[in-house]
Parts: C-alpha cells; structure tokens; sequence
C-alpha cells in the first residue's frame, strides 16, 4: 500500500489544487542503513570476476550437481598438470613387471626394482584418501572431466589410484561419459567407466602425491613387425604376449628410442637369447625386421 511508505497532504497555496508526496521518516531511515551497509561489506565477500586466475589458486563455488561450500583449491594440483615419466638411465637388462599390452608397438611395463617406492605411496594414497577424500571438495566436477586430466581414481576394489584420462566417448547424453582410465603406476587400462553428473569416485589430485614419477615405461619390441598380409597387429599377437609374460619371469632390455617409445627385448631367457620378440616371429605373429633403417630410431 502506498501509506505504507508517503504522507499525503493538499498544498496550501491558495491558488494550487495539487497534493503533495512525502516519503515517511521511517522508510527514509531504513533505505539509507541498506544503503550503508552495502558500502561496508568486505572485499573479500564480494564476487570475483577475475578469469585470469588459475582454477586452483581461486576461492570458487562448484556446481555439478553435488552442493559445495566456497572452498580453497589450492591443495591441489593445476587443472593442466602432467606427471613427470620415470626416465631409463641404463641399457643394462632389468627385471620387470607387465602392465597392459595394446599391441606388439605399445607395451606398458615397469621396472620391479621401483615396486617398493610404488608400494609406498599407494599405502600414503589409501590413508590420505580414505580419510578425506569423503569431502566434496575433493569429487572433480562432472564439467572439468576432460582427456589427459591428472587424476585420483577410486576403484571398485576399494582402493585409490594415480591416474590419467586416457580417452573420452562422446555420449548423446551430455550427463553421462564414457571414459578410459589409464593407472600410472601400474601401465593398466580401464575401459568403459561410465560418469555421470553426481559421480565422486574421480578426485582432484592432492600436491603430496604429485612428485613421484610414474613407475611405467611405454615400450614397443624392436625389429619385429606385423605379417605383410595384415594391416595391423592381430589380437593373437597380444594376447601371446599377455599369456607368456604373465606366466614367466622375464628381463627387459632397452636398445633405443623411437616416436617416444623405448624399443625394447623381453628376454624370457637372456643367457640363451630367447626373447618374446623372436617367439612371436617363430609363432607367426609378427616378422622380423630392422629398426635402424627407421630414422626416428635414437
């Protein structure tokens, strides 16, 4: 109602018929205390608009469907963060430990001498993230999904990973992703995790487990190639190699690099000479061939 906020009144000038408005004392006081106490609230409580802060230095409300409070990012690792790779110092022949094998061409193993600094920071990785990573500060918003994001994944063995977003399938659905995971430490590959809107189990990475190197090499067998009368290498061929390697102990030797790989011998007997790269050849799987004649070979 509009008495609620003026006083009405004729003006008494004889000659004037008009009324005059006058805003009540009472409203008049109560604008000018809002209006003061805008003017006072704190720098620090009122809206940033800065976009060229990096997401982890910035004080920033989340929203993907899970509710979070205004929370500091800065225990975490950069948005474009990249771990750094174990480097392979010698060409002396290593003991080492099978992770995935997509192909002949593109082999994750590791050295078994690197077991015990893996072992612990994943027993460091368990006690810090089962105690805190129930927070939501801790779930990656569904937004900031994206591929070769550095990660923490919580799988369904009930165990915490080091990880990387390998791949990501478009869906139809923009609420859901298909992702491939790829377990820095251990050369596995996880395919076919489905992420909705509200998932939790991808987590920022905290900075205290950031500086260990991952504990894989990308390899590929030397001087062997897929049969001419394929076009690529057949599923049979990594599969003899999955098969073989995880039955036996075997040595790795490095004899060079190429496209960023390490060319590599799986000795299953390197006193004899007997490596997997000849038994895929003996098995008709692959054919031999001379890397050297490649000129990306270092």
């Amino acid at each position: 109602c509009v008495s609620d906020f003026v006083d009405s009144r004729r003006d008494g000038r004889a000659e004037s018929t008009d009324r005059l408005f006058l805003l009540k004392a009472n409203f008049v006081d109560a604008t000018k205390r809002e209006r003061d106490q805008q003017q006072t609230t704190p720098l620090s409580q009122q809206q940033t608009t800065n976009s060229e802060q990096k997401p982890n230095e910035m004080m920033t409300s989340l929203s993907n469907g899970i509710h979070r409070p205004t929370v500091d990012l800065s225990s975490f690792v950069s948005l474009d963060f990249q771990y750094r790779t174990i480097e392979c110092s010698s060409n002396e022949p290593f003991d080492g430990f099978l992770g995935d094998v997509e192909n002949p061409w593109n082999i994750h193993l590791g050295n078994a001498q690197f077991i015990p600094n893996r072992n612990r920071m994943m027993e460091q990785l368990q006690e810090h993230y089962q105690q805190l990573s129930d927070q939501s500060i801790y779930s990656i918003p569904f937004e900031q999904i994206v591929i070769h994001l550095c990660c923490v994944y919580y799988h369904t063995d009930k165990r915490y990973y080091r990880a990387l977003i390998y791949h990501i399938d478009p869906m139809i659905n923009p609420d859901l992703l298909i992702i491939k995971l790829y377990l820095v430490d251990f050369g596995y590959i996880i395919h076919n995790i489905f992420v909705h809107l509200n998932s939790t189990n991808l987590k920022f990475l905290h900075k205290n487990f950031s500086t260990l190197s991952t504990q894989v090499y990308d390899c590929r067998l030397a001087n062997v190639c897929y049969p001419t009368t394929l076009m690529q290498w057949s599923d049979d061929a990594k599969q003899f190699i999955l098969d073989l390697c995880g039955d036996i102990h075997f040595q790795v030797e490095i004899i060079g690099t190429m496209g960023g790989f390490y060319l590599i011998y799986l000795w299953t007997d390197y006193k004899n000479r007997q490596s997997i790269n000849s038994l895929l050849v003996q098995r008709g799987f692959a054919i031999e061939t001379n890397d050297r004649d490649d000129s990306e070979v270092k």
